[in-house]
């Protein structure tokens, strides 16, 4: 595994990590056409409260997931796909300004 994670880390392929966000958008966009979007705006905010301390809400999520095994894998793919996205960004932009640093146009 953590050879694969290196060989990743020096990635330096600008195609690779754009398609890779690519994949990732289309399958969030996937993912919303699954849940209707009023029942989702008050999740988030339920979310959004348990994380800010509200017992109530932290139960209502928690209730939610378990009632639905089909919405806690979908919230749960989401969840994993937005926290992958901010380092897919860097390391794309890491590619983008090594390419530019390395590769200057003639």
């Amino acid at each position: 595994m953590t050879e694969k994670i290196e060989d990743l880390k020096n990635n330096i392929n600008e195609e690779h990590w754009a398609r890779l966000i690519d994949d990732f958008d289309q399958r969030i966009a996937e993912l919303h056409k699954n849940i209707d979007f009023p029942s989702y705006s008050d999740w988030s905010l339920s979310a959004l409260q348990a994380l800010q301390g509200d017992q109530g809400a932290k139960l209502t999520m928690e209730n939610l997931q378990n009632n639905n095994e089909k919405l806690k894998y979908i919230l749960d793919e989401m969840a994993m796909l937005y926290l992958i996205q901010p380092m897919l960004r860097h390391y794309l932009y890491r590619s983008i300004n090594y390419n530019k640093e390395n590769n200057p146009p003639s």
